[in-house]
């Protein structure tokens, strides 16, 4: 069975009704890097606040820490937790997080008058007992391994009679949130069975009057770059990590090179889309522009050669991930430059959904 696609979603029943902004909810992360609930929060606050995008400043991720979680922990990239997103930075956005707690089935009416007050809610639940993500599991051959791992479910709309929730998710193999029809028979079925897993870690996002503190989440992200201490080694490690994945086999979901490279990746194409609305020179975005269009095609070519589709030479690849360290070494140089020549200010996009570009190389979707 493969996955369903995301062009077979269901159509949200006209009785349901939405909290604001969820239609027009994207995947923030085409590298698939984040974890399920940071990708859910940061998808949703797209869709309804222009400013959001300031949240993006705090992607720019440490490579020694992305290092030692992948490689030297040999952790699964989705476990990492990343400063984006945090409660601190919503809350100067203006949407502070209310963590609810370990619910349970008895809490639905707290459920119904967050989402009646157009606030999503989010829980942690099986994988294997939510029944759209398990089918998505059935389709890749996962259910076995992969069923009781917990997986965050975003419910953004309701049935009036409370037997229906509509949940966004982005399980299909186009990584495309669309909406998933969960019963209320179908909740109470799988909390039977797994009575401890489910509704872990509740919360819900407000929205606070007024403008977001942008002075304030500037203020961060100067912090952050002037308290770095990046020193790019991960580019010259990975040939050897690549190498060592190859030999051993390691699958492409779970190889250490290749979530390295995903983070990378992925934690680049953020923080560039962050510079695109600021007042950092062109020269500055375009340059991470080009970090992230090239760390894109080394998780295209990596994954290739651990699968055996190519044959990547561990001296080519050397070079190329020597050259993406010069590279990004240098915009990291003009970026702090950049920021101390003068006030850096952010500016909200027409559309929250909307992703402007700059003038640079076109490049095909890896």
């Amino acid at each position: 069975m493969s996955p369903r696609s995301a062009a077979t979603a269901l159509a949200v029943p006209e009785d349901v009704r939405l909290v604001p902004g969820a239609e027009r909810v994207v995947n923030p992360d085409p590298s698939h890097y984040m974890t399920c609930r940071q990708r859910q929060i940061l998808a949703y606050l797209l869709a309804v606040d222009p400013w959001a995008g300031l949240l993006k400043y705090a992607a720019l991720e440490s490579t020694a820490e992305i290092y030692h979680h992948c490689v030297i922990r040999r952790q699964a990239r989705w476990t990492f937790e990343p400063r984006l997103g945090a409660d601190d930075d919503l809350e100067a956005l203006g949407h502070p997080v209310r963590h609810l707690g370990d619910g349970a089935l008895d809490d639905l009416p707290r459920v119904l008058e967050f989402l009646a007050a157009g606030q999503p809610v989010l829980f942690y639940a099986p994988s294997g007992d939510v029944p759209y993500f398990a089918e998505y599991l059935r389709g890749r051959g996962k259910i076995d391994t992969d069923a009781l791992a917990r997986h965050s479910v975003l419910l953004a709309g309701v049935s009036p009679d409370a037997t229906r929730f509509v949940a966004l998710d982005i399980a299909n193999p186009e990584l495309r949130f669309v909406p998933e029809i969960i019963s209320w028979e179908q909740i109470v079925t799988g909390h039977a069975a797994h009575p401890g897993g489910w509704f872990l870690d509740a919360t819900t996002i407000g929205h606070r009057p007024g403008p977001p503190d942008a002075g304030e989440l500037m203020e961060r992200y100067r912090r952050l770059l002037s308290e770095s201490r990046e020193g790019f080694e991960i580019y010259g490690q990975l040939p050897d990590v690549v190498t060592a994945d190859r030999a051993a086999g390691t699958g492409v979901d779970t190889a250490p090179s290749l979530d390295s490279l995903r983070m990378l990746a992925g934690s680049r194409t953020l923080f560039h889309q962050f510079l695109l609305g600021t007042t950092h020179h062109p020269s500055v975005v375009h340059a991470y522009h080009r970090v992230a269009r090239l760390l894109r095609h080394q998780v295209t070519q990596v994954a290739a050669h651990l699968t055996g589709q190519t044959e990547v030479r561990k001296p080519h690849l050397r070079r190329e991930l020597t050259a993406i360290a010069a590279e990004e070494s240098a915009a990291f140089r003009r970026l702090r430059a950049d920021l101390a020549h003068g006030p850096i200010t952010f500016h909200p996009f027409a559309r929250p959904f909307a992703r402007p570009s700059v003038s640079a190389p076109s490049e095909g979707r890896p």
